[in-house]
């Protein structure tokens, strides 16, 4: 014969603590799953700020390149980036603007 390790009425305190405690976990883990996409998408922007204009957003556009027998092959066209000091909220910033910005004058260029 088993010997059974819980008996009936220690079995559902057993078992209603453990989904509690699991809970817990489930609670914590989608917690740090929240603080750590929430840090990835502050280094997205410092890694990949130089990809798109920091004044009107323009970046990268995808699209096809076709040959004269109507052959697509896939490509990118990218923006004219430089890496200006510019005056931002009264302080001077390395920041990344197309050449569009800066020649319609929407930068403050700082000396």
């Amino acid at each position: 014969m088993v010997q059974n390790y819980f008996p009936h009425k220690d079995c559902c305190i057993y078992y209603a603590h453990c989904v509690k405690i699991i809970y817990v976990i489930l609670c914590f883990l989608n917690f740090v799953i929240l603080v750590l996409s929430s840090l990835l998408q502050e280094v997205k922007e410092v890694f990949f700020m130089g990809k798109a204009c920091s004044v009107c957003g323009k970046g990268k556009i995808y699209g096809s390149k076709v040959s004269f027998s109507n052959r697509k092959s896939n490509r990118n066209w990218k923006p004219n980036i430089r890496k200006v000091k510019a005056t931002v909220d009264g302080t001077t910033k390395r920041i990344h603007v197309c050449t569009d910005c800066l020649k319609s004058g929407r930068v403050e260029r700082a000396l």
